[in-house]
């Protein structure tokens, strides 16, 4: 049986039991409803991607951030009993993801990643669609993510409450992957790149000649991290009243050399402008903005990739992306945000490794390659009616339907998808096959690494 409620039907799980039961005797590629996410900096209006994907028609007063494509137990996406068995015709009433996958999770997700798992999905697929700077966040290792969880679930935190760290005892390691030029900020700068920079800015220079001999000193000694988390710590631990001269007196110069001279997208100063504009409230200053000066700028363009690995401070500053992660919601906050930030937490969770980010592209075959355990990420591209590329599996995938129409077809027949779809493909399957209806597709496909 199954121990978690049905959405719908409760009153009736023998039913969804039958219809499971009749699905996997002829297993095929299932529609999923994903999660709409309207966080306050996500896209809005017609331009919103989010809406247009779904065919649906923007609510003027909603943010479209994020679809949250996967079974996490906050969010989990839904599964039509239709696709189930046709005795429900008509009937639009769905089950969660992860309920599902309780029924069977080696028949939906292979034996080895079932086992490995505990029976829980291995992966979130997301699509990200950002108007305004997200919250400056980093995320735990695996060691981090139990010990956290098992710690707030013992001192009887709730799981949503605001200011919980750990929702899951999962690590959270991510890949996004650009669908329009993306803006970000993304690992340390190298220590000598930060004294370099913070030596041109008058309002920064005061600070980091603070650490002049530590600098020195870790050139020789190579004790770069530590002095990189002295400067850190120093940054948001600051009085308020420096922290709030030192990043006014920026901001009100900045200010007037863009009326000047407007700065460029690919300019931290354009990107520190922007987001002071956007969280200016109240009388303290966001110490998250201390970030546009210690951490890498980045412009993805189409198709290219970055991977965050736990413990990497991060941003996403504007842009539509898809996102391929660990099936985790666990972040410590930095700043830029009105959320709970734990500076204790977050300084426990950071690295401070420094050096170039970590981008990625698509390899011959459409892969994106990470040193992620919990998932691979790939795109399939389709040129002319009718072209189609088949794929082997490893474990569970879902396919997100970004661009035209394709039939996605299996052992047991065909199924049309159009565009905006996302799919489910249980591991029974083994082996499945995308043609494109349309002039060209493209296909985002989320997997697990490795042997099923």
């Amino acid at each position: 049986m199954l121990s978690k409620n049905l959405l719908l039907f409760q009153d009736r799980p023998e039913a969804c039991l039958r219809a499971i039961a009749s699905y996997k005797k002829r297993p095929s590629p299932l529609l999923l409803r994903p999660a709409v996410k309207n966080y306050d900096w996500g896209m809005r209006g017609k331009s919103a991607p989010i809406p247009g994907l779904l065919g649906i028609r923007p609510d003027e007063n909603r943010a479209y951030a994020e679809l949250w494509i996967g079974a996490h137990p906050l969010s989990p996406a839904g599964v039509s009993l239709r696709g189930l068995d046709p005795a429900f015709k008509g009937d639009e009433s769905s089950i969660a993801l992860d309920t599902l996958l309780e029924s069977d999770p080696e028949f939906f997700l292979g034996k080895k990643h079932s086992d490995s798992h505990g029976g829980q999905f291995p992966f979130l697929m997301k699509v990200l669609s950002a108007a305004r700077t997200l919250s400056i966040q980093a995320h735990p290792n695996p060691r981090q993510a139990r010990e956290g969880f098992a710690r707030e679930e013992s001192a009887g935190i709730p799981r949503n409450a605001a200011d919980r760290n750990y929702r899951d005892p999962n690590p959270k390691p991510e890949l996004l992957i650009a669908l329009t030029d993306l803006y970000a900020l993304n690992r340390f700068l190298r220590l000598s790149q930060i004294a370099e920079l913070w030596e041109g800015v008058p309002e920064l220079a005061p600070t980091i000649r603070i650490f002049r001999k530590k600098i020195l000193r870790a050139r020789s000694s190579g004790d770069r991290r530590a002095v990189l988390k002295d400067i850190y710590h120093e940054c948001m631990t600051m009085s308020s009243s420096r922290a709030n001269d030192t990043l006014s007196r920026l901001a009100e110069r900045l200010n007037a050399g863009h009326r000047r001279r407007p700065y460029g997208r690919d300019s931290r100063e354009y990107w520190f402008l922007k987001t002071e504009r956007e969280i200016r409230s109240g009388p303290d200053k966001d110490r998250g903005l201390f970030a546009f000066y210690l951490l890498n700028l980045v412009h993805l363009r189409p198709d290219e990739g970055i991977f965050v690995p736990p413990g990497e401070p991060h941003s996403c500053l504007e842009g539509v992306g898809v996102e391929i992660m660990a099936n985790s919601d666990n972040s410590l906050r930095g700043g830029l945000t009105a959320k709970h930030v734990d500076l204790p937490e977050l300084l426990r969770t950071l690295n401070f490794n420094a050096g170039r980010p970590f981008i990625v592209r698509a390899d011959r075959f459409g892969n994106f390659r990470t040193p992620a355990k919990e998932f691979a990420a790939g795109m399939i591209d389709l040129r002319g009616k009718g072209a189609s590329k088949s794929a082997r599996m490893n474990g569970v995938e879902i396919l997100f339907v970004m661009k035209g129409r394709v039939d996605i077809e299996s052992r047991h027949g065909a199924a049309a998808f159009p565009k905006g779809s996302s799919i489910l493909i249980p591991a029974a399957l083994r082996r499945y096959r995308v043609r494109a209806r349309s002039a060209s597709a493209r296909v985002y496909r989320g997997s697990v690494p490795g042997p099923a």
